[in-house]
């Protein structure tokens, strides 16, 4: 009969020599994750607080340019206004004849369907001294604006106490996308006083 043995006092040396090389390759491999991580955040982190700061400019910047569309918007409605009070305005007309200048002002008996939806297709453009409008996009230092503010004159009838209109008004800021349209009622009294304190009279 013949016996045959093996010897495992190798295979358990094998075993405790590979087991001892993964715990030593184990800690340094876990540091150096950990420390990659580390590095990658705050490169994540500068990146985030440069973005941060690009969009707060952005944000700076479309704000002030609203503003500016703002104030020429208002510009042109006050000047409507003045032009109304001043007694030259002639007889309304349907006004289909395009954008014109303020000097050939003109009151309109068809109301501006959508003073929202632009460009308009009738009104009437008002440049105040010391602006420059441009007809393209700028930067915003240049300090010029896209487009020359315009106004509408809506005449919506006699009223109690006065004539009645609507007045639309939209101003550009540097850019075609920084744009603000307003709106008001004005009355202009033939007698009395005026009918309502929140018409402007």
């Amino acid at each position: 009969m013949l016996a045959i043995g093996r010897n495992n006092d190798e295979v358990a040396e094998i075993a405790h020599v590979v087991s001892g090389a993964f715990a030593l390759g184990v800690v340094p491999a876990v540091l150096l994750c950990f420390a990659i991580g580390v590095i990658l955040n705050a490169r994540a982190r500068r990146r985030l607080v440069e973005v941060n700061e690009r969009v707060q400019r952005i944000i700076a910047g479309n704000l002030r340019e609203k503003e500016r569309a703002l104030h020429a918007a208002q510009m042109a409605q006050q000047y409507a206004e003045w032009w109304l009070l001043s007694g030259t305005a002639p007889q309304p007309i349907t006004c289909s004849g395009g954008i014109a200048d303020s000097s050939v002002g003109q009151t309109c008996s068809n109301v501006l369907t959508n003073p929202t939806s632009l460009p308009w297709a009738n009104g009437f453009t008002y440049i105040p001294n010391g602006m420059t409008a441009s007809g393209t996009s700028g930067t915003p230092q240049s300090g010029t604006y896209f487009s020359a503010p315009q106004f509408y004159i809506y005449y919506a009838g006699p009223g109690a106490g006065g004539d009645l209109y609507q007045i639309d008004a939209l101003g550009y800021g540097g850019t075609q996308n920084a744009v603000a349209v307003v709106e008001s009622t004005f009355v202009i009294k033939t007698s009395g006083r005026c009918p309502d304190p929140a018409l402007i009279c």
